[in-house]
């Protein structure tokens, strides 16, 4: 028996389009990543197995121009890995492959994988300047750069700080610090499935924390006006409108961050080392006092007391200012201010004509200091040179002044207006009256204590004592007059005074071209009057050298006169002198007759013989 064998080829199938496993459909990657592409080989015919694939990546789903063309690669694996573009937008990839016998399967159908970046879309925070210890707000929106969706999942922290998600793409963090301060928040760091990269997106929001600094003052001892000046203690800047506390009032700063505190708003009394500070600005709302000042100054009776050392007590009692201090190790300075004052004690102290309003004094913080504002008329106590007044006393017209200190000399000055020259003096050395500005001054000798008195009992007194007292009141009047050069002329100065009926000229001073002047009557010369008002001259004379420059001088003088009963005075006065030029007058008498005769015989024969001549 014989068989036949029958052999049927069937032939090669190519493989499917492969079946694409990862990334998902729309997965997100960083711009750049490298991605790991996977797929499933699938052939119609049993057993058989991927010999080449081919691998595409493009922006369009045609694929008409692929970023990624990988190009037949003979691999049996399925899968590859590609670096995405670094570019955020939507791709679409594909896969095909080839069976162990070369058979060409087609391209899968498209897939999308989108290449996105973790976007800031806005960044903020509840208040960018904000009181020192307080805390801040962070909000931040984040979403998708391709898309714009928001991103309500994932993991991330801004400058650190971890952020909380709200709702949509809110995110939240806080934050505090407890010094002066600007923090920038710029850096969002964590990711969401495959993302990490974060597009900040120019977005960063800047915090400071503030406090308020007074860090300045001024004390106007003229005005009674006090000023604080405010700035931020972040940066430096002026504080306007803000809101300053000092003695228990407040005041408002202006466009330069000064607050001033005058007699409207202070207090008529407060104690010395009180606290300005600052209460709040205007524009953000600070509170926080980073640096508050604490002033050398204190307020009784509607005068300032600014002392640099520690006051111990302080006391008014409506016309004494008692002054105690904490220390006394070193030179201090007590500033007062209001009116002159009539006396001080326990310091060196000089009230002079140009007093500006307010009292300056140097201590050493051994003896409190007690300024005194009397009713006592004209009559003050200006000042003196050595030591320092302990007692001062005015009783029945007779002003007791107690000076103490070490061994030395000194001047005493006493204003004397509406009282005149003092009848009497005791404990002076020597003592001078100026009636011209009702000045009192003497000289005395200090061991240790020295008591001086000026009285004017007689008549019916003043001050604490009783009415106005009599005054000495000498003036010389003013001498105006013409001399020629080289020429002796005579005047007479004038005196004239009240409160009693004689004075004596003692001395006579010429201020300038001593040389040029004399006094015609011998001193001492006393004048004698009995009118209310009286008058009496002295004789000077005058000659200017023949050198002396024609023209107008001013010439100042001093007497010094004597009255008895009353110290020294001294009196001024001014020669106005205009020096005319000598002009010589033509010749007369004798001898020029002869001269003159003589030249007329030899004019007359000169003549008779030139008419000789002639003929």
């Amino acid at each position: 028996m014989k068989f036949a064998y029958l052999t049927i080829s069937t032939g090669n199938t190519p493989p499917n389009a492969p079946t694409l496993d990862s990334p998902a459909d729309s997965d997100r990657f960083n711009p750049g990543a490298s991605v790991t592409f996977t797929w499933t080989f699938s052939d119609p015919d049993v057993g058989d197995s991927q010999s080449a694939y081919q691998f595409q990546l493009d922006d369009d789903c045609d694929f008409s121009s692929p970023v990624i063309d990988t190009g037949k690669v003979s691999s049996s694996s399925t899968s590859t890995t590609q670096a995405l573009p670094s570019t955020v937008g939507l791709y679409y990839w594909r896969v095909k492959t080839w069976d162990s016998q070369d058979a060409e399967g087609p391209y899968s159908s498209g897939r999308a994988v989108i290449v996105d970046r973790i976007l800031v879309y806005s960044l903020t925070a509840d208040d960018t300047r904000r009181d020192v210890g307080t805390t801040v707000t962070l909000t931040i929106h984040l979403h998708y750069e391709y898309d714009g969706a928001d991103i309500t999942s994932g993991s991330f922290t801004l400058n650190g700080l971890t952020l909380t998600h709200q709702t949509g793409g809110d995110w939240t963090a806080t934050d505090s610090k407890d010094a002066v301060q600007a923090v920038t928040y710029d850096s969002v760091s964590g990711s969401v499935g495959n993302l990490n990269t974060v597009n900040m997106n120019g977005k960063n929001v800047t915090v400071i924390w503030d406090a308020l600094k007074a860090d300045g003052y001024s004390i106007d001892m003229i005005s009674g006006e006090v000023y604080i000046h405010m700035v931020y203690a972040y940066d430096g800047a002026d504080v306007a409108g803000g809101t300053v506390c000092f003695a228990g009032v407040t005041a408002l700063t202006n466009g330069t961050g000064w607050a001033e505190f005058n007699s409207t708003n202070l207090p008529s009394d407060f104690d010395w080392g009180q606290t300005a500070y600052g209460v709040q600005d205007a524009l953000y709302g600070i509170t926080y006092k980073a640096q508050n000042q604490t002033l050398p100054v204190a307020k009784r009776g509607a005068r300032l007391v600014e002392s640099d050392v520690e006051l111990a007590s302080l006391t008014w009692d409506g016309s004494l200012l008692t002054v105690g201090f904490a220390e006394s190790q070193s030179v201090y300075t007590l500033k007062v201010s209001g009116p002159r004052p009539v006396y001080v004690l326990n310091a060196t102290y000089d009230l002079d004509s140009d007093y500006d309003g307010y009292l300056t004094l140097s201590h050493d913080g051994s003896r409190p200091i007690v300024i005194a504002w009397k009713s006592w008329g004209g009559l003050r106590v200006r000042g003196l040179t050595h030591g320092r007044l302990t007692s001062v006393t005015l009783v029945s017209q007779v002003l007791t002044v107690v000076v103490n200190g070490s061994a030395g000399s000194g001047t005493l000055y006493v204003d004397c207006t509406g009282w005149g020259a003092p009848q009497r003096t005791s404990g002076f050395d020597e003592a001078w009256y100026s009636s011209a500005d009702s000045l009192f001054w003497g000289t005395y000798t200090l061991s240790s204590s020295r008591t001086l008195t000026l009285d004017w009992s007689i008549g019916t007194g003043g001050g604490e004592g009783g009415g106005t007292p009599p005054a000495l009141d000498i003036r010389v009047q003013t001498l105006t007059l013409e001399a020629t050069q080289g020429r002796e002329e005579r005047a007479e100065l004038t005196v004239t005074w009240t409160g009693t009926t004689q004075v004596t000229v003692e001395a006579v001073t010429f201020g300038e071209y001593t040389e040029w002047f004399a006094l015609a009557d011998a001193l001492p010369l006393t004048l004698t009057s009995t009118e209310p008002i009286k008058t009496g001259t002295l004789t000077i004379r005058v000659r200017p050298p023949a050198t002396a420059q024609p023209g107008n001088y001013t010439i100042p003088v001093e007497l010094r006169l004597s009255a008895t009963g009353y110290a020294t005075i001294r009196a001024n006065t001014y020669i106005y002198l205009n020096v005319l030029p000598y002009e010589r007058a033509p010749a007369r008498g004798p001898i020029p007759n002869i001269i003159g005769y003589a030249l007329g015989i030899g004019l007359t024969t000169a003549l008779a013989v030139a008419l000789w001549k002639r003929e």
